[in-house]
């Protein structure tokens, strides 16, 4: 899943030019339809979610605006 998140935003970011990404969820825990947040519970650590930590890597190699 890290790979796939990190592919995605590297691919929005190329075609965009760094434009406004939005995350559809920040934390939601797994259900029938999937996980859709970044975080599966507020209490989970970062790093143990592959979303987040894809997300982080890419905001900082890609820059914050």
């Amino acid at each position: 899943m890290y790979g796939l998140y990190k592919s995605m935003l590297d691919g929005w970011y190329q075609a965009s030019g760094g434009g406004l990404f939005t995350a559809f969820t920040y934390v939601d825990e797994f259900g029938k339809f999937g996980c859709w947040g970044l975080l599966e519970s507020q209490t989970q650590a970062p790093l143990s979610s592959p979303k987040y930590h894809a997300s982080r890597d890419r905001l900082t190699f890609h820059g914050a605006h």
